[in-house]
């Protein structure tokens, strides 16, 4: 058993933790009135106004928020930034740039990007390329080939007796991401010149279902090359995929990469033949 004054110091650590949250939380409430003010006074009629009254009443600052306050700055070039700044406070100043600033962003990320605590559930992206379409449907139309490209799929094998892309189709993909690996069966929903598309097979380990698609355009003496997937079915896991595969949060600049990577493995391709 543990002694006593073990007990006593933690006791007394958790009390401080929460006075120190308490007192944090009070001092923003009453910060947040003195920024107000000091940003009304230096920049007058610029402000914008949260209620129709002229001066600062004492319900007016409710009506702000810490983002409205913050977006004042966010995004300004550094000279008009610093202008801005140095019309405030030392006081004010710092509480608005290290107390409002970092809930700023944070909330600026949640209200514009897909992590809001589960996985992506639609995304598309594209880019051109310099090589032909043949080359680039020689690649995209093999889904055994997705080893070459994909930035987590590290290989394919066909099921049965599959051995290309036709509706109905399996395939099982091996996955790796950090430290975790796994596979997914996957089954061809179709397949025509041009496009493939693929959805992941719902099981009772992984009950979930996406449907991919891969496509090549031609586009004035170039390819495009795009990608997309929509989450057809769901699962509660998703918090924990979320978890333990952060990138699955917010998938569009790895999947710009493979098709990246497609083109300029069509290019290699191309040039060698």
């Amino acid at each position: 058993m543990r002694p006593r004054w073990i007990h006593f110091v933690l006791l007394v650590a958790l009390a401080v933790v929460l006075a120190v949250v308490w007192g944090r939380g009070r001092v923003l409430r009453e910060d947040r009135a003195i920024v107000l003010q000091a940003l009304r006074e230096a920049l007058g009629p610029r402000l914008p106004a949260a209620s129709r009254a002229g001066a600062l009443s004492s319900t007016e600052p409710t009506l702000y928020d810490k983002d409205s306050l913050y977006e004042l700055i966010d995004g300004a070039a550094p000279s008009d930034r610093a202008r801005v700044l140095g019309l405030v406070p030392l006081v004010p100043r710092l509480v608005l740039r290290y107390g409002f600033g970092p809930v700023y962003r944070r909330r600026q990320r949640v209200c514009w990007t897909s992590d809001r605590g589960g996985v992506q559930h639609d995304g598309a992206t594209a880019v051109v390329t310099d090589a032909s379409f043949e080359a680039v449907w020689d690649i995209i139309r093999d889904p055994t080939r997705v080893g070459e490209w994909s930035h987590e799929c590290v290989g394919a094998e066909w099921l049965g007796d599959a051995t290309e892309a036709r509706p109905g189709a399996r395939f099982r993909g091996r996955n790796r991401q950090g430290m975790f690996r796994w596979g997914r069966v996957c089954e061809i929903v179709s397949s025509e010149p041009g496009t493939l598309v693929w959805r992941t097979v719902p099981t009772k380990l992984y009950p979930d279902s996406t449907e991919w698609t891969l496509r090549a355009v031609r586009v004035h003496g170039a390819t495009r090359i795009e990608q997309s997937f929509h989450v057809v079915k769901g699962t509660w896991l998703e918090v924990v995929y979320a978890r333990f595969l952060p990138a699955h949060r917010e998938r569009t600049a790895a999947l710009t990469r493979d098709l990246e990577r497609i083109g300029e493995l069509a290019v290699s391709v191309q040039r060698a033949n």
